[in-house]
């Protein structure tokens, strides 16, 4: 609880502080802008290196109400908990016109305590007319849209379940490369290649030893402004040295420690997980889904599972989902005076192939957001999940809710 204790610090601060600087021009500036403390960045440019800083924190509180009565393994065991579901503060920082970047994000929550922590450079090549940014370091793997953008920006608590074949960052290298032309089209390219995690490397446990490949591959077209259609796909390829596979979920909702459905493949040779993506968005509603697939080559055999989401959203306050092309990945919501969304999402998980019989799920979620400003998001889930495994048969709901600060 103590470590819980920093970030929370850190955010206060950062909302209530009232204090006041000159600036170079030595006029008396507020310190606070946009609810933000304006000493914790600096994007005017230090020096003749031009140095640029920004210090943030993500707090996310979550409490939710279970209902299990409908499944037969837990006939009557409705209760409540709650949990700090992430505590972040993470620093980055630029020079030379934010062409060399970097990049240290830690966790107080959760298993892996480092996150971000990467040293990168942007560039141009202009005879061939695109750009590029390439990262070394503990990064995130680029595999699909809902995996590869921040949980901060998500429209629902948890991502769905089709990040069951999702890895978490891992080091290694990464290079993008992105261009648009005739001002409505955009293509981006993700290349990568990973071992270990940091926590890993530095704890020197729970090594896998796994190489791991990845590419992914957009397609975004602006048909105008609050208009736009992306589509995608993403490949991961693992060497995995005989080592084992092991998928499991649960419902949407990482309150619920209990693990519905499980496979694991003994002695795995390679795995190749390939997603298929597809982003609408047109003014204050906007569509998104995402189909993906494993397959894994093993001693016993060649295994197949599958998953699979689909889900819209709508803006009661006019308001519209923010896509950043260059990166494809959704960003920041920036309401001026509080913004109401509702959401609803279908999502489906099959571990089931041969003798491997992990068990299916189906997910449906009801949520609505309302967007207090650009740092701060009340969330609430309504979750029904259906089941039919080995252990677990029937229907699990949840109610939860979360209270986000990011910024």
């Amino acid at each position: 609880m103590i470590k819980i204790f920093i970030p929370l610090l850190f955010i206060a601060l950062s909302l209530n502080a009232d204090w006041h600087f000159k600036n170079k021009f030595g006029r008396n500036v507020d310190a606070v802008k946009d609810n933000t403390l304006k000493f914790l960045k600096d994007e005017d440019g230090i020096g003749e290196w031009d140095y640029r800083y920004k210090f943030g924190a993500h707090i996310s509180v979550d409490g939710a109400y279970f209902n299990t009565a409908y499944t037969y393994y837990e006939p009557d065991g409705s209760y409540f908990d709650w949990e700090f579901r992430r505590a972040r503060i993470y620093y980055k920082g630029s020079f030379f016109d934010e062409k060399f970047f970097h990049e240290f994000e830690y966790s107080f929550t959760g298993a892996n305590q480092f996150k971000d922590v990467f040293i990168g450079y942007k560039g141009k090549v202009k005879p061939l007319g695109f750009k590029y940014r390439a990262k070394l370091g503990n990064i995130k793997i680029p595999f699909g849209l809902e995996g590869y953008t921040s949980s901060k920006y998500n429209t629902f608590m948890e991502r769905a379940l089709t990040d069951s074949f999702s890895e978490n960052r891992k080091l290694g290298a990464e290079l993008l490369l992105y261009t648009n032309f005739e001002k409505e089209h955009y293509i981006n390219l993700f290349m990568g290649v990973y071992g270990d995690s940091l926590d890993d490397e530095i704890e020197d446990k729970n090594k896998d030893d796994i190489q791991r490949y990845a590419l992914r591959s957009t397609y975004g077209y602006k048909f105008e402004k609050n208009h736009l259609l992306s589509v995608g796909f993403s490949f991961l390829h693992s060497d995995m040295n005989k080592k084992n596979v092991r998928y499991k979920s649960g419902p949407e909702s990482n309150l619920v420690k209990k693990k519905f459905l499980s496979v694991k493949v003994k002695d795995v040779d390679t795995v190749d997980n390939l997603d298929l993506e597809a982003l609408y968005i047109y003014k204050d509603i906007s569509f998104q889904g995402e189909y993906a697939t494993s397959s894994i080559d093993s001693k016993d055999g060649k295994y197949n599972f599958e998953a699979y989401y689909l889900q819209g959203s709508y803006f009661i306050t006019n308001h519209k989902r923010k896509y950043k092309f260059s990166t494809a990945t959704l960003t920041r919501i920036k309401p001026k005076a509080g913004a109401i969304e509702v959401a609803l999402r279908y999502s489906s998980l099959n571990l089931n192939d041969k003798d491997e019989t992990g068990g299916e799920q189906t997910d449906m979620n009801y949520a609505i957001n309302y967007y207090v400003n650009k740092e701060m998001r009340i969330m609430v889930n309504y979750i029904t999940s259906w089941v039919d495994s080995e252990d677990y048969d029937g229907m699990y709901q949840v109610l939860q809710a979360r209270l986000q600060i990011a910024f």
